[in-house]
């Protein structure tokens, strides 16, 4: 296959650039920008043909149903689990002293405060 002149414009830092990736890469600057392009086209047309088939859409569905089962699962709690905390709360409270449940309390507070931020931490909600 015979092959035909292109010329590109671009400015001398990106001349410098390109020929410096060539080097590196051991081929020609003429081959690297060949390569460089056929790149760029194999993946435009590999996402034309995601978006063709819906793939993209597929995954955001996919996506949205996992979420929604882990917030079922994993979600807040629910009415019974408040209202079973609160009844052992009272069936405890008459077994300790006042002093001994308010630092329970103080405790437990900053206990689940640590395991907000660790699960912050774990999903990159917080740096």
């Amino acid at each position: 296959m015979t092959r035909k002149k292109i010329t590109m414009y671009g400015t001398e830092e990106q001349k410098e650039q390109i020929e410096q990736r060539a080097q590196q890469c051991g081929v020609s600057v003429s081959e690297y920008c060949l390569e460089a392009v056929e790149q760029r086209i194999a993946r435009e047309l590999q996402q034309k043909r995601m978006s063709d088939i819906g793939v993209e859409n597929r995954i955001d569905e996919i996506n949205e149903e996992l979420n929604n089962r882990a917030d079922r699962i994993f979600g807040g709690s629910t009415d019974q689990e408040q209202l079973y905390g609160i009844a052992l709360w009272e069936l405890l409270s008459g077994e300790f002293s006042r002093e001994t449940r308010k630092e329970s309390m103080k405790s437990a507070s900053n206990k689940l405060d640590k395991g907000i931020k660790k699960l912050q931490k774990k999903d990159g909600e917080v740096q």
